[in-house]
């Protein structure tokens, strides 16, 4: 699927439990995130990898941590 297509590239940058869905407007990615939150680093590397490989752009992007 084309969800799964995308998911390859965060599990290769520490993303290994991610789970991506692609809609007609946006792209949603759940990623486990520690109790502090994201690093902006971190972020920063979900958004290039998103960006990168799909025709959406970082305000299409939500990012939703999932805390343990």
């Amino acid at each position: 699927s084309r969800e799964m297509k995308h998911t390859f590239p965060l599990i290769a940058k520490d993303f290994a439990d991610c789970v991506v869905y692609i809609g007609n407007d946006c792209v949603t990615v759940a990623v486990p995130a520690p109790a502090d939150g994201l690093s902006e680093e971190a972020v920063a590397r979900i958004t290039d990898v998103i960006c990168t490989s799909t025709d959406y752009d970082a305000s299409q992007l939500n990012i939703i941590e999932v805390k343990a």
